[in-house]
C-alpha cells in the first residue's frame, strides 16, 4: 500500500476510534498472506509432553443480540451491526468449580461446556493458532478484563476493559509478516499466546517451534498480573478474549470468515508445581510499522499498577446496571448508571451524563 493510502486509512480509523469503536487499527497492505508450516496434534503432544493439560475451546461470533432476546445478557454492550465480534470460548479449568458469568449454550447447545468469559489462574495460558481475516480496514485481538469482585458489596460487576493494546493488523506477527514485518498480512497464518506468565509463554513457544511454527508468526498477548486478582475462586476476576474484524473489501469473504471458525483454540494449564513468572506491565502504544508510538496516546496506560488504572475498575461498580454475587448468584442492579471517560491526554476519570436506565433490558 502507498504511503498516502496509509494515511489515509489512518485518518479513518482514529475517526472511527473517536466515535467508540474499539482496538481500531489501520489496513496493511493487501494480500492473501501465506499460509503457516506447522502441525496442531504435534503441537498438543509436545504441550502434554512438557505437563500441560490441553483443553480445546473455539473461536466463534459472539451473538449479543441473540443473548440478549434470549435474555442471557442484559445489554448488547455497544454492539456494532457492522462489524460483529467474534470470542474464545473456553472450558473451565480442571478441578475448577466456581463457574464464570457468560456462556451462550441456551441458545448454542453446542457449545455447552464453554464459557465466554473465564476464570484464570495466574500460571494459564490460551493460544489461538489459525488465520488472519480477508482483506479489511483493520481487525484485531484484545484481552478484557469482564468482571471484578467487590467483596464489600458480596457482588462482582462489569467492568469490560482492556488490557492492553492489542495484536492488530498494524502489529500482528504471521506467516505473511514475520516479526511484525511489512508484507501480506491477511489470511496469513498466525499463533497467539495469551498469558500473565513468562514461564508458560516460553514453553509454548517451544512447543509451537517443535511442531514447525515460525518463531516470528508468534505474538504474545500479555495479561499483566499487578492489577489483576487471577485465579479459579468466586472472589476472581473473569476474563474475555475478542477477536474484531471490520469493513471488509469482499463482503462474501467478510461474512463468511465470520461465520465458520478458522482456527484451533486451547486453554493450557500447567500440571505441575513451577515457580511462577509474572509478566511486568506491557508498554502500551500505537503507530505505524517502524514509526515511533504516539506518547500523547501512550501516557495515560503506561503505568497499569498504578492508580489510574486501578481507580478505572474500582469505578467499575458504578458503570454498569447488572451486578454478580461474589457467591456465584446473579443479583439485581443498584444505584445510579454512569458511564466513565478518559482523555488522550490525562488519566483522569470523569462521569459523563447516561441517558439509560438501570433496568435489566438496558
Amino acid at each position: 500500500m502507498r504511503r498516502g493510502s496509509r494515511k489515509a486509512w489512518a485518518a479513518i480509523a482514529v475517526t472511527l476510534l473517536l466515535s467508540g469503536i474499539p482496538a481500531l487499527t489501520c489496513a496493511k497492505t493487501r494480500g492473501k498472506g501465506g499460509a503457516a508450516a506447522g502441525d496442531v496434534g504435534v503441537f498438543r503432544q509436545a504441550l502434554e509432553d512438557d505437563g500441560l493439560i490441553v483443553q480445546e475451546g473455539k473461536p466463534e461470533t459472539f451473538d449479543v443480540l441473540g443473548m440478549y432476546d434470549a435474555g442471557i445478557t442484559p445489554s448488547c454492550r455497544g454492539n456494532n451491526a457492522q462489524a460483529p465480534y467474534m470470542s474464545h470460548k473456553l472450558p473451565m479449568a480442571p478441578l475448577q468449580r466456581a463457574p464464570s458469568i457468560l456462556a451462550d449454550a441456551p441458545i448454542k447447545p453446542e457449545n455447552r461446556g464453554l464459557r465466554v468469559d473465564y476464570r484464570l489462574r495466574p500460571d494459564e495460558g490460551v493460544v489461538f493458532i489459525g488465520k488472519a481475516p480477508p482483506a479489511c480496514v483493520y481487525f484485531s485481538y484484545i484481552n478484557y478484563l469482564y468482571t471484578r469482585c467487590f467483596p464489600e458489596e458480596r457482588q462482582a460487576r462489569r467492568i469490560f476493559g482492556s488490557l492492553g493494546d492489542s495484536v492488530s493488523n498494524l502489529t500482528i506477527n504471521t506467516a505473511g509478516t514475520p516479526g511484525g514485518g511489512e508484507g501480506d498480512v491477511f489470511e496469513s497464518g498466525t499463533a497467539i499466546i495469551t498469558t500473565a506468565d513468562a514461564g508458560t509463554e516460553r514453553r509454548v513457544r517451544e512447543s509451537l517451534a517443535a511442531a514447525g511454527y515460525p518463531v516470528d508468526m508468534v505474538d504474545t498477548n500479555v495479561i499483566p498480573f499487578g492489577p489483576v486478582r487471577m485465579g479459579l475462586e468466586k472472589k476472581n476476576e473473569t476474563f474475555a478474549i475478542v477477536h474484531r474484524a471490520a469493513f471488509f473489501e469482499d463482503h462474501g469473504a467478510g461474512r463468511d470468515y465470520m461465520a465458520a471458525a478458522r482456527g484451533t483454540v486451547l486453554r493450557l494449564t500447567p500440571g505441575d508445581a513451577r515457580q511462577p513468572e509474572p509478566f511486568g506491565a506491557p508498554r502500551c502504544g500505537c503507530g505505524e510499522r517502524g514509526t515511533p508510538p504516539s506518547s500523547s496516546l501512550r501516557q495515560p496506560w503506561r503505568d497499569w499498577s498504578g492508580p489510574s488504572w486501578r481507580g478505572a475498575a474500582d469505578r467499575g461498580r458504578q458503570s454498569s446496571g447488572r451486578t454478580y454475587g461474589c457467591s456465584g448468584d446473579t443479583m439485581p442492579s443498584s444505584g445510579g448508571r454512569k458511564l466513565w471517560a478518559t482523555t488522550t491526554t490525562s488519566s483522569t476519570l470523569k462521569p459523563i451524563p447516561s441517558p439509560w436506565t438501570t433496568t435489566p433490558g438496558s
